[in-house]
């Protein structure tokens, strides 16, 4: 093999590493601030997103991996979603094309959109489908793809806070 060729090759692999690697947060650290621009579907109460889990899921139209998941993600909405428990996935597409695409493909959760990216930017989105759990003390508890994702692991963050509260001394 040409030196130049080898040169070359290693500089894709480093490309494509530093592409498609995916920075993750340290669990038990504060999850970022979730920006909407604005919601599709329906709304949750976000004055009162304090206390509860949740599921942040970021995915767009165009990617199969992302429509894939949807099933999955509605069947854990329609078990698990309830006062407490509030799953939102999220999008950088307009949203005249996420209501197009509702009309073919329910989704269950509550669909955002953040046209500028400031919320993919916090939760440093380089790659999608990626889901994040936010447990009731706005710490991460788990990130990863939303397939991944089952019954069993959110009813432990569910069922009792993982980390401790700052300042909290208690189990939960």
């Amino acid at each position: 093999m040409k030196p130049n060729n080898f040169i070359l090759i290693i500089i894709l692999m480093l490309f494509n590493l530093n592409l498609f690697s995916q920075e993750p947060f340290k669990l038990g650290s504060p999850a970022p601030p979730i920006n909407i621009y604005k919601w599709i579907n329906k709304s949750p109460d976000t004055s009162s997103l304090n206390g509860k889990t949740i599921i942040l899921e970021f995915w767009a139209t165009w990617c199969r991996p992302c429509i894939n998941t949807i099933p999955h993600l509605n069947d854990l909405v329609e078990k698990l979603a309830n006062d407490s428990v509030i799953f939102i996935s999220i999008t950088k597409e307009n949203p005249e094309k996420i209501e197009s695409f509702l009309k073919v493909k329910e989704i269950k959760s509550f669909i955002a959109i953040d046209f500028n990216g400031t919320t993919n930017a916090n939760y440093k989105i380089n790659f999608i489908p990626r889901a994040f759990v936010i447990d009731s003390n706005g710490l991460i508890v788990w990130q990863g793809h939303p397939a991944n994702l089952n019954e069993q692991i959110l009813k432990f963050f569910i069922q009792k806070n993982h980390y401790k509260s700052k300042g909290n001394s208690e189990k939960k």
